[in-house]
């Protein structure tokens, strides 16, 4: 189980594209993944930060950040994240 750890580390802090289903809804949603292990997903988003139920994500994949689109404050902030974990 130890090692199972270092591969949740591994996936964590990288940008994630998500599509969730909450209440009958399908929903869309990035942004920098903080946790998967335990009962919620915790993802850090331009808009927030979402806690995602596991059981609830239809959908998962990595991909670069479209800084082009972030705002500058969001831009800092991965920046100084990445720099300081």
């Amino acid at each position: 189980m130890k090692d199972m750890f270092k591969a949740f580390d591994y996936a964590c802090d990288k940008f994630y594209y998500v599509i969730y289903n909450k209440y009958g809804v399908e929903q869309r949603t990035e942004g920098l993944l903080l946790n998967y292990t335990g009962g919620d997903i915790v993802l850090l988003s331009e808009s927030g930060i979402y806690h995602l139920k596991h059981k609830d994500v239809l959908f998962m994949k990595p991909f670069n950040p479209p800084m082009d689109r972030l705002s500058e404050e969001f831009k800092d902030l991965l920046k100084y994240y990445m720099d300081n974990k």
